[in-house]
């Protein structure tokens, strides 16, 4: 640990999960020394994919030039791999208030921390808070982020990775599923924290999140695993089938939009409707009576 007590006790912890991103992390590293407010900084490398060793001991080098005297860094090593763990891991590892997950090749802005406290301190039952973000890397432009609901959530995630939240909800919900190892375990998580009844904000304004454009990313990897990606939207169903099922009537007219447009009889989101249906079969009579009385 590169320090153990800060001058000012931190409200928000960052966790950075690193598995080898060496070009990238010290800018990951320096925006969150920038932010307006101290915070706590907590690195998790996947020490499975890596030298754990030899990253934790290039970590500790790159750190020498930016370390704050008024910010916590601790370096931990996974003997776990996937995002969901790392960042379980890092998590764990700190008491503080707010956690704010951040991938070792992607920026916050140097407001984005406060901003988001303060809007956690305003309202005592938001559960997400995040902001406007902005490609940069390969591709430089805003990132036209969609306006949240619970009904286009339960259809497909609007809200990127790098969002804050309370580390008692992470508690109350179980943190992430480490079994999501190939994508979508930041949507698994958002739909968990909806299922405690707590509201999302949206920060207008100002970038609060930079996600770096960049070949062969994960995402990128993850969008061509035909096999996986139905095994993960089959998941994802499962561990949110309550919340699903409130959303059951927009999730069918979504289906029977697309259905009518473009013909996909295997889409993804037949696959997430029909893995909901099968865990509830009294939703699975209603659809099909619904189905009936829209074809007279």
């Amino acid at each position: 640990m590169l320090s153990e007590k800060p001058l000012l006790d931190p409200k928000t912890c960052v966790v950075i999960t690193y598995a080898g991103e060496r070009e990238y992390i010290k800018d990951a590293i320096q925006s969150c020394l920038d932010q307006s407010i101290p915070v706590k900084i907590v690195v998790v490398i996947d020490g499975v994919t890596t030298d754990g060793k030899l990253e934790e001991q290039l970590v500790k080098g790159l750190l020498q030039s930016c370390v704050s005297d008024t910010t916590a860094i601790q370096i931990v090593i996974s003997e776990i791999s996937g995002p969901s763990a790392l960042r379980n891991l890092g998590i764990s590892r700190t008491e503080c208030e707010f956690i704010l997950p951040l991938d070792a090749d992607d920026k916050i802005g140097e407001n984005y921390v406060e901003t988001a406290e303060t809007t956690f301190f305003k309202n005592q039952n938001s559960g997400i808070v995040y902001g406007a973000a902005r490609f940069f890397g390969l591709k430089n432009e805003i990132w036209a982020l969609e306006t949240f609901s619970k009904s286009s959530m339960a259809i497909e995630n609007q809200i990127y990775s790098c969002a804050m939240f309370r580390k008692s909800d992470w508690l109350a919900c179980g943190g992430y599923d480490e079994d999501l190892i190939y994508g979508a375990e930041d949507w698994d998580f958002w739909l968990k924290i909806l299922s405690l009844n707590r509201e999302v904000n949206f920060i207008e304004g100002e970038t609060f999140f930079w996600y770096r454009q960049r070949i062969n990313s994960r995402s990128d990897k993850f969008a061509k695993m035909t096999n996986e990606i139905d095994w993960t939207y089959n998941r994802i169903a499962q561990n949110n089938v309550g919340f699903m099922s409130e959303q059951v009537l927009s999730i069918y007219k979504r289906r029977v939009h697309l259905e009518g447009q473009i013909r996909l009889p295997k889409s993804i989101l037949i696959t997430l409707l029909k893995s909901i249906l099968r865990k509830n079969k009294v939703l699975h009579l209603f659809i099909t009576k619904l189905h009936k009385n829209l074809k007279k």
